[in-house]
């Protein structure tokens, strides 16, 4: 197993422990982890939409990706993919 796929293999450990992808304290996102991100702009070049810039990290334009997985399937270091974030509670806002 390659780095790439080990760190995939992490991520979806860690989101799916526990049903949490059914829990609704939480709310699936489709993005970049930019403490993984290297800043190779691989996932720039493969974006069939274009949706995906550069400055100084990868940022993708979440009203234009349709998720089609292209960067995530071509980043190295694993850093694009679904993330699990804690939903804001009435008492945080």
């Amino acid at each position: 197993m390659d780095e790439k796929e080990r760190l995939h293999d992490e991520n979806i450990k860690k989101a799916a422990g526990g049903g949490a992808w059914n829990d609704n304290r939480y709310n699936a996102v489709y993005g970049i982890d930019e403490s993984l991100c290297i800043a190779c702009q691989m996932c720039i070049t493969v974006c069939p939409l274009g949706c995906i810039t550069y400055s100084p990290f990868a940022k993708i334009d979440d009203s234009v990706c349709i998720r089609c997985g292209s960067c995530s399937d071509i980043c190295p270091s694993g850093a694009i993919g679904w993330w699990l974030e804690p939903q804001e509670t009435e008492e945080e806002n």
